[in-house]
């Protein structure tokens, strides 16, 4: 990740199990209520069912069927704030968005570092 991207969560409220729609309540800024949680949702819905990829035109119809609701800079920055997390990658080759276990692999690293500081006592 390049970038900064301020995940902020309650350690409670984290569980192996939850869904898409809780796992965005964790890393979306915005309340339940608001544009960017709808928004990112319905990129991330979008790539982890069906064919799991978007192509470039795909995403820019998606940004066009929601322009009443978020500006062209709004959607395109929650875009680009999920591929700086490693939740999404661009495929610049073939031109699609995918989802991607770089954000994973990166919590689980800093669970690791975490834990060796955690426990050496």
């Amino acid at each position: 990740m390049s970038k900064k991207s301020k995940i902020v969560f309650d350690a409670e409220k984290i569980s192996s199990d939850m869904k898409l729609e809780e796992i965005v309540a964790v890393i979306a800024t915005g309340d339940r209520n608001s544009p960017e949680y709808g928004l990112t949702l319905m990129i991330l819905k979008s790539l982890v069912t069906g064919n799991r990829t978007i192509t470039k035109n795909q995403m820019y119809d998606m940004f066009m069927r929601n322009r009443e609701h978020i500006s062209k800079a709004s959607f395109y920055r929650i875009l680009n704030r999920l591929i700086d997390r490693g939740m999404v990658v661009f495929d610049e080759e073939r031109q699609v968005y995918a989802p991607s276990v770089i954000f994973s692999n990166s919590l689980q690293k800093l669970a690791i570092a975490w834990e060796s500081l955690a426990l050496w006592l």
